[in-house]
């Protein structure tokens, strides 16, 4: 997990690395890249968990959600307009944060769902 500034809406939020599709770059090789600039982490074993249309009734926005697995540390650069905390935590103390409201990011929700339904805990 990261916890993250998020300027528009002017405060630290937790959610799980994510970012932005480069021009013709490859879906998985942009999951790749922002793993290791986000977390400094690499996976040797990635699954596809599917697509989200996160505001279907504005944009025609897409995000592609993976779930990676055995990770190692590796070297990333991150953006310099991002300010990210790397934070860890058990399944069971998400849990008592999406409980508590303090996660509210829709992807890192509907990603978390998918994984629970998919049984990849």
């Amino acid at each position: 997990m990261i916890r993250q500034y998020r300027p528009a809406i002017g405060d630290w939020i937790f959610e799980f690395p994510a970012g932005t599709l480069e021009d013709k770059e490859n879906i998985l090789e942009c999951a790749k890249r922002e793993l290791a600039e986000e977390v400094q982490l690499s996976a040797d074993h990635w699954q596809s968990l599917g697509e989200l249309f996160p505001v279907p009734g504005f944009c025609d926005e897409i995000q592609h959600l993976f779930l990676a697995k055995d990770l190692t540390s590796c070297s990333g650069e991150q953006d310099d307009d991002e300010i990210i905390d790397v934070v860890t935590m058990t399944q069971s103390e998400f849990l008592a944060k999406v409980a508590n409201d303090e996660i509210k990011d829709a992807k890192t929700l509907a990603s978390f769902l998918k994984i629970q339904a998919k049984d990849l805990l």
